[in-house]
């Protein structure tokens, strides 16, 4: 059955982290070289003070996955944005006048580039769960993208065993230079032993002045994923986002996991 992969490093079939937003807390196993790579296309309104903000992108999200020891992997991230357009409206000018308080810019190019390791802890026992810690350098984008601060996220992986056929993902992230906490919740269920349903529930907790009129933004997300071999995956998923009236989203997103295997 599908779960045993997910109790180990090294499994039969690819375990990726397609379709959803959570890590599980293992590797991919010693030797095994994998990428994950996906095309999302997504929008969101906004409202800050006096501002409406709009911004939808059709971007690229790639990453690749080294398994350097057998509960150790190293991980590299690339993010390209094929469009991104956004449009900001200041609510009170144009209220107050007939010409357009519009700005609108449409940019491309790569939006951020990453670098981390994963380390397995701890495998299930009993209600204990199986245990792991992710590093991640955020080293920004190029170009319009560009940062002169890099960040450094945080993220510790639980995983539950419920039934023969259904676990919980729980994770919870933060970073440096930021003042919140990202929550994940993923359900995975086995209908076959070639697809799985994943449904997850995510967002995040600010604890900056600026942002107490979003406290938390809850987000959910559903999607499939699709085993066309032991070593290849497919998926589709899409998902929405709100907080109020001040905060909107969507997406739908597809792609696919592939790797290769030189543990012989």
């Amino acid at each position: 059955m599908f779960f045993h992969y997910q109790f180990s490093q090294y499994t039969e079939k690819i375990g990726s982290g397609r379709p959803g937003q959570a890590n599980g807390p293992f590797g991919v196993g010693k030797n095994i070289y994998q990428v994950q790579t996906g095309f999302r296309l997504s929008e969101v309104d906004s409202e800050y003070f006096i501002f409406k903000l709009n911004t939808e992108i059709i971007d690229n999200s790639t990453m690749f996955r080294i398994g350097l020891f057998e509960r150790t992997e190293l991980r590299a991230g690339i993010d390209y944005n094929i469009r991104d357009k956004f449009r900001e409206e200041n609510t009170v000018l144009q209220s107050q006048s007939r010409t357009s308080n519009r700005e609108e810019r449409v940019l491309n190019g790569v939006s951020n580039m990453s670098l981390g390791i994963r380390q397995n802890l701890t495998q299930q026992k009993k209600a204990l769960p199986a245990i792991g810690i992710q590093a991640t350098a955020l080293l920004g984008g190029l170009n319009d993208y560009k940062t002169d601060v890099v960040a450094v996220q945080f993220r510790l992986l639980l995983q539950h065993k419920i039934t023969k056929n259904l676990l919980l993902n729980t994770n919870l992230t933060t970073a440096t230079e930021t003042e919140n906490l990202s929550y994940t919740f993923s359900l995975n269920y086995l209908i076959t032993p070639s697809i799985r349903l994943v449904g997850e529930m995510y967002g995040v907790a600010y604890f900056n002045e600026v942002n107490l009129e979003k406290d938390v933004t809850n987000n959910f997300d559903f999607g499939i994923g699709y085993w066309i071999s032991d070593n290849l995956q497919v998926d589709l998923f899409g998902g929405f986002g709100y907080n109020g009236s001040t905060f909107r989203s969507k997406f739908i997103s597809t792609g696919l996991s592939y790797r290769i295997n030189r543990r012989n």
